[in-house]
């Protein structure tokens, strides 16, 4: 590209230091739009020549400030300092979270270069006036409550607090950012430039501290402004991209604005706007655009991917295509979700007082005991023995003692600390042995970054008290910040970047991922003590502000730009409602100088690497085995619904691991329906008292069974609610059979939760057959099956048409569930030669009643047929099961599906 901005710009600087010798300093937005100016100005040079100064707009002012600029923790610790001094029994606890608020609001208000006091007294009389609409509140001067001293005392201390922590940090030459722009635009009076011109490339949003020493320079004559805009937005006064520069343009009206392009004008190669389902939709799109274009223009550098959603970064590598020999990725990759950050936290929660003082709680220890990283330090064989005893025994809270089965030295596994000077140094300690056996490199950055922040945390508040409860929200906080860059060859191969990045950066392939509301631009509520319209009026950082910001980089990018790909995601998820960004919508209504041309990509719902059929190869005796083990009504619905899981949980008898449960899970739930039921009715021809003893035991039975689950007596919150949903259930059975018996039926109990099985020998296959039967009763004359449901049952799925139709059949798992248990039930001494029905009952819908096993309409019933009808329909299905290859189902839910990946 010929008419990229920063080659315009390597060309005045070829200009005045080549031609007039002149002696220039040059300011950029970032440290990659200083790499680009150099590259353009080397390709314009037949000889080495020494380039002006280059340095970034933050540096330059940081070297006016002439100041050392801290983070935000140091800046913190400070503020505390400050904050307890007047109370030393003041907790940090209870400071950490407003004050993170209050920090930022102090930087917007200094790089606002807004009078302090100004601010914080309108803040203070907003808040009193607020105060004066709650109506639990009366304000009398004479006489002001407790809570409403408190509630004006804490916001008239902001002025006080903002006072001592700039002269705290001033008297050690020290300053957040805020403070040293601020600084800076004092000094900038005094300052003496050794440079005859300074410029400013580039430029756009300038807060007031840096209008200021602009203004300064610029009146002085040695500021020099380029823009880099185009007419499409600056001109249009509508537009928010052009908002900044258009005020910048009245403001210093002699500013020579020759560099407005009209690039947006001309015709583009192509314009695609696309759209996907979901993320790997996402993927396959980029993958497809990639594959297009010429290796010559990835090769120089021509071609970028911009990312606004940076935990997007690794699936769009992962999908690039092989013509792609070159990467280079300027954004980090963020480490919020990295198993090592994930194994501190688990230490820092086990060992919280939020936890059970004397004991471990068994989420943070199973998490810590199933990391690879605890194995690679305890022996395997202890490990697996202490899970399997806490997932056994179903432990919530487990002892020390249980622990110590893990025969390890390491006492950060089998003792629980109380205070952070403590604990720390222990995982540090480890970390550190984890980090000389690592020979990942990328493993080994991410040790070393986390060992950084724990020895900076620790060190910063050696001298402050503050709990694990509060270490941990530090520790989760700052490390949510680290990101692991990837290294390339910045100037050639394919680009990947976020929004920022590109600033003043031109490309002739742009293609924009997740260009979604709520992504870009980003829907991020401001959290601040000063409200909006108080934020306005003295013109510091606010929501609209920060939109207009990203306008003006989105179109930036796109100006120069011959083929422009913008796709988003349709789909909802965690960021954005599937809704198109409005910059996606503003080009469509006002863009006229292409033709948007409009595709669509549905992604596979399964990758390459998930499974979508497995092979029917040498597997009959495999089969046979899972014949003579037990075939129950559940495996063949199982296979019904999806014949890969079946595969995985039948053939291959692959188990899923047991674990903890500190709440019913609906699974359980159901179970602990069936157990109470089995256990309430006894076996008689039922009566009115009968019921009336049942229900005055429903208590006890209830809190016993959930006792056997869970382990604990502790029946608050969901476990509590758990057990007032199970009792309304069962209650609402016994009601329903009360009511008949009332009435003058007669309902006689002959079993419940019946276990049976036996073996068959047909013509092809030794099968054995196994279920549980929730009950076998006699109503009148009728003898019956019936099977309880925790959900909801349609009538429509229990009535068929044709017995010896396997696809009918297949498609109604509940039916053949019952037909299954009538097979078996007529094996029973005490109703066999009997006719039988069957019928399911919903405990969630018991008004409903019972709804029965029916054949084209009619309730069904056994007949002297039927068991011969039914081996011959399982016939049919294991001869399906031996012949046909499985595939899974292809639901959308099957991502989910573990056997799948």
């Amino acid at each position: 590209m010929s008419n990229k901005f920063l080659s315009l710009i390597a060309d005045e600087v070829l200009k005045k230091i080549i031609l007039k010798k002149r002696n220039i300093a040059i300011v950029l937005p970032s440290k990659r739009s200083i790499q680009h100016l150099k590259k353009e100005i080397s390709k314009k040079l037949d000889n080495p020549i020494f380039l002006p100064r280059i340095l970034t707009i933050e540096q330059f002012i940081i070297e006016i400030a002439n100041i050392e600029v801290i983070d935000n923790l140091y800046t913190l610790t400070e503020f505390f300092k400050i904050f307890s001094k007047a109370d030393d029994k003041k907790k940090f606890d209870e400071f950490y979270d407003w004050a993170q608020i209050l920090l930022n609001d102090f930087n917007d208000v200094d790089l606002g270069c807004v009078d302090s006091s100004k601010i914080f007294r309108s803040l203070l009389e907003v808040k009193e006036l607020e105060s004066w609409t709650n109506e639990e509140w009366s304000f009398n001067n004479d006489h002001l409550t407790a809570e409403q001293e408190n509630y004006l005392t804490f916001y008239s201390n902001f002025k006080k607090w903002y006072d001592e922590l700039y002269q705290s940090l001033i008297s050690k030459n020290k300053a957040y950012k805020g403070m040293a722009y601020r600084i800076a635009s004092e000094k900038i009076f005094n300052y003496q430039s050794e440079y005859e011109k300074i410029w400013f490339i580039g430029l756009n949003a300038l807060t007031q501290s840096e209008e200021k020493i602009i203004d300064n320079l610029k009146n002085r004559d040695i500021a020099r402004v380029y823009w880099d805009t185009d007419k499409y937005y600056f001109e249009n006064i509508d537009h928010e991209a052009g908002d900044f520069l258009r005020k910048q343009k009245r403001k210093w009206s002699d500013i020579d604005f020759k560099g407005v392009s009209e690039n947006m004008s001309i015709e583009k190669d192509e314009f695609n706007i696309i759209s996907c389902s979901d993320s790997i939709g996402q993927a396959n799109a980029v993958y497809n655009i990639l594959s297009s274009i010429p290796e010559n223009e990835i090769g120089s550098g021509e071609s970028i991917i911009i990312l606004p959603d940076e935990s997007k970064l690794l699936s769009v590598i992962h999908h690039l295509p092989k013509n792609i020999s070159e990467l280079n990725v300027t954004l980090g990759y963020p480490l919020k979700s990295s198993q090592i950050i994930d194994y501190v936290i688990s230490f820092l929660k086990l060992n919280s007082v939020k936890s059970n003082s004397k004991s471990f709680y068994y989420v943070d220890l199973l998490n810590i005991l199933n990391s690879s990283l605890s194995r690679k330090v305890i022996d395997n064989k202890n490990i697996d023995k202490v899970i399997k005893k806490i997932n056994n025994e179903n432990l919530v809270n487990i002892a020390p003692e249980t622990i110590t089965k893990l025969n390890t030295n390491y006492k950060l596994f089998t003792k629980k600390y109380s205070n952070v000077n403590e604990l720390v140094p222990q995982i540090i300690n480890l970390l550190s042995e984890f980090l000389e056996i690592e020979k990942n490199v990328f493993q080994r950055e991410i040790f070393i970054k986390v060992i950084d922040v724990l020895v900076q945390l620790q060190y910063l508040f050696d001298d402050i008290e503050i709990t694990i409860e509060s270490f941990l929200k530090l520790f989760t906080r700052e490390s949510s910040k680290l990101s692991v860059t990837f290294t390339g060859n910045s100037m050639s191969g394919l680009q990947v970047m976020g929004i920022l990045e590109s600033r003043v950066l031109d490309f002739k392939n742009v293609i924009f991922i997740d260009l979604n509301e709520g992504i870009l631009p980003k829907n991020q509520p401001s959290i601040s003590f000063i409200p909006y319209d108080l934020k306005i009026h003295f013109g510091i950082n606010y929501s609209k502000r920060n939109e207009a910001i990203f306008a003006y980089h989105f179109y930036r990018i796109l100006q120069r730009a011959r083929k422009v790909n913008l796709i988003y995601q349709t789909k909802s998820d965690s960021f954005s409602f599937g809704e198109k960004s409005r910059f996606i919508t503003q080009l469509e209504s006002e863009y006229k100088s292409t033709q948007i041309n409009y595709f669509n990509y549905e992604s596979e719902l399964f990758s390459k690497e998930s499974i979508n059929e497995i092979e029917n190869k040498g597997c009959n005796e495999l089969i046979d085995n899972w014949l003579l083990s037990g075939i129950s009504a559940s495996s063949i619905t199982t296979y019904f619904r999806c014949p890969v899981s079946f595969y995985c949980k039948y053939i291959l008898a692959i188990k899923e691991p047991q674990e903890v449960e500190e709440n019913l899970n609906p699974m359980t739930f159901g179970n602990l329906a069936h157990s109470i039921l089995e256990k309430i009715y006894p076996h008689k021809i039922l009566n009115v008292r009968d019921f009336e003893k049942m229900n005055d035991g429903i208590d006890l039975l209830i809190k016993a069974e959930m006792f056997k689950i869970l382990g604990t007596k502790d029946l608050r919150g969901i476990n509590y609610a758990n057990f007032k949903m199970t009792k309304e259930l069962i209650t609402k059975m016994l009601d329903y059979d009360m009511s008949l018996v009332k009435k003058g039926a007669k309902i006689e109990i002959i079993d419940t939760e019946r276990k049976i099985d036996f073996e068959i020998k047909t013509a092809h296959n030794k099968i054995k057959f196994f279920a549980i039967i929730d009950r076998i009763d006699r109503f009148e004359k009728d003898f019956r099956i019936i099977d309880y449901k925790t959900g909801r049952v349609d009538h429509k799925e229990l009535n068929f048409k044709y017995f010896d139709s396997f696809e009918e059949i297949k498609n109604r798992p509940k039916a053949f569930q019952l037909l299954f248990y009538l097979f078996l039930a007529s094996s029973c001494h005490e109703i066999k030669n009997e006719k039988i029905i069957s019928a399911n009952i919903s405990l969630k819908e018991i008004d409903d009643g019972l709804k029965f096993l029916k054949h084209n309409h009619d309730i069904f019933e056994t007949n002297n047929n039927f068991q011969k009808d039914f081996l011959n329909l399982i016939e049919t299905i294991i001869g399906e099961i031996r012949t046909s290859n499985y595939k899974s189902c292809q639901r959308e839910s099957c991502i989910y599906c573990k056997n799948l990946f």
